[in-house]
C-alpha cells in the first residue's frame, strides 16, 4: 500500500507553487513541467490526500522551476529521505530539501536556499533505547509513537524500517535511510503494544501471519502468536 505524502512534502509543494511568478506561469516550458502534476498540486492546495510518490514528482518539477529556472537546464531532485545537510550539517526533513550529485557522483542532501541553520549542529545522539542500552535487532516504539523494526545488515551494521499499521491490514515495513536516528530513546515493543497492533490489524506484528485460534489457540485474543511470544520474551497463556 502506497504511503501518503508527509506534511513536510505537502507544505513544500504549497510554498514552491506559490513562488512561481506570473512570467514563469506563462512560459510554455514551465507549463510542460507542471502539467503532469496539476492534479497533485490541486489536491494538496485543497487539503486532499496524495501519495508520497505523487508528491515527490511534483516537488522535483517545482524545484526545477523555482530554484534554477529554465536557463540552466539542470534538474534538482527532492530528498525522499531525511538526511544531514551538506552545507550546515543540520537535519533536512523528508521531502523538505534537495539532493545533488557531488564531483564524486555521490548524492548529497541540502536545505533549500535560505533554510540552513546558523547554529552549530549538535553532536550525534547515541543509538540507545530508553534504558540506555545499545539497540539490537527487534521491534521498537519510537518516542514519537511510530513503530519500527531494527534489522541486521549483511556487513554487520543495523538499519531501521518504519511500520505502517492499518486496521485489518497486514503490517508492512519500509526501509528509511537514516531511520536509526529516530530510535534514540525508543523502547522495545511491549506485550500490550504488540497486542494492540494484533487486535487492530488481525495479524501478528512480528511475523505478519494472520491471527487465528487454530493450533495452540488464543492468538486472536492475545494479539500475537505463541511462537513469537517465546521468541521475543512476551507473556502467553
Amino acid at each position: 500500500m502506497a504511503r501518503n505524502a508527509s506534511p513536510a512534502q505537502t507544505d513544500l509543494i504549497t510554498r514552491l507553487f506559490a513562488g512561481i511568478t506570473e512570467a514563469q506561469q506563462a512560459d510554455p516550458a514551465v507549463q510542460a513541467l507542471v502539467a503532469p502534476h496539476v492534479a497533485t498540486i490541486i489536491a494538496v492546495r485543497n487539503g486532499g490526500e496524495v501519495t508520497g510518490g505523487e508528491a515527490h514528482g511534483a516537488i522535483d518539477a517545482l524545484l526545477t522551476i523555482t530554484r534554477l529556472g529554465q536557463a540552466t537546464g539542470q534538474v534538482v531532485k527532492a530528498n525522499r529521505y531525511p538526511g544531514k545537510c551538506g552545507s550546515c550539517g543540520h537535519n533536512v526533513a523528508e521531502g523538505a530539501g534537495r539532493i545533488e550529485r557531488n564531483a564524486a557522483g555521490k548524492w548529497i542532501t541540502f536545505h533549500l536556499d535560505g533554510a540552513c541553520s546558523t547554529e552549530a549542529p549538535a553532536a550525534p545522539a547515541a543509538r540507545a533505547d530508553e534504558a540506555g542500552e545499545s539497540l539490537v535487532p527487534g521491534f521498537y516504539r519510537a518516542i514519537d509513537g511510530g513503530t519500527w523494526q531494527v534489522k541486521a545488515a549483511r556487513h554487520g551494521g543495523l538499519y531501521a524500517m518504519a511500520g505502517t499499521i492499518l486496521p485489518e491490514v497486514k503490517p508492512s515495513w519500509e526501509y528509511v535511510k537514516g531511520g536509526m536516528s529516530n530510535l534514540v530513546g525508543a523502547h522495545r515493543l511491549t506485550a500490550d503494544e504488540a497486542a494492540a497492533i494484533g487486535h487492530l490489524t488481525h495479524h501478528c506484528c512480528f511475523c505478519g501471519i494472520e491471527l487465528t485460534d487454530e493450533g495452540e489457540g488464543r492468538s486472536v485474543e492475545v494479539g500475537y502468536g505463541p511462537k513469537c511470544a517465546r521468541k521475543h520474551g512476551l507473556p502467553w497463556g
